[in-house]
């Protein structure tokens, strides 16, 4: 089977951001619907468990929590969206047997710097979770970050590398 052009594996891996892509918007829906319902719900009922200094801590559930975790999926949901709705355009010129459009290292770039924001992002969210709760014990592991720096740096060597196979291309188009 080919990479690239008509029925390719890249047709394949289109139609798979596809789904994916629609997937995200049916699951922003059902967010929303659970914040909607989660104001008619008594909270009174309901805890959480929290790692706290000395092990697993229960604490009532707040609607300062709800929020706050509804808010942050709703991001990171909104941040997905906005990095698969590029790479649905860029395996779309791959489909195409197009790789080396200069719109692909800028779609590659913006996917790098919304990668950059989820990463920001979730540095943030156990912090901010520490003024909702200040019992919980929130640590701060520099080894969950190796993984989102090194997949960051891969699409902006990627976009270089299309750069560089954009300009060859229209060096050849010039060539007679």
């Amino acid at each position: 089977m080919r990479a690239l052009g008509p029925g390719s594996v890249a047709s394949l891996l289109k139609v798979a951001l596809d789904v994916a892509y629609w997937a995200l918007w049916l699951g922003l829906a059902v967010v929303v619907a659970v914040f909607v319902v989660s104001f008619f719900v008594p909270l009174d009922r309901f805890d959480v468990t929290l790692d706290g200094p000395d092990g697993p801590i229960d604490a009532p559930l707040s609607r300062a929590l709800i929020v706050y975790a509804l808010a942050f999926v709703v991001a990171n949901i909104g941040a997905s969206l906005f990095i698969l709705r590029r790479l649905r355009q860029v395996f779309l010129t791959l489909a195409a047997g197009e790789p080396f459009d200069l719109e692909n290292v800028h779609r590659l770039r913006l996917i790098g710097f919304a990668m950059t924001g989820v990463v920001l992002m979730q540095l943030a969210f156990r912090p901010l979770l520490s003024v909702i709760y200040p019992q919980s014990d929130v640590r701060f592991d520099v080894g969950d970050l190796i993984v989102p720096i090194f997949s960051v740096l891969t699409i902006f060597v990627l976009s270089e590398v299309f750069r560089e196979g954009a300009r060859l291309r229209h060096e050849q188009e010039l060539t007679i």
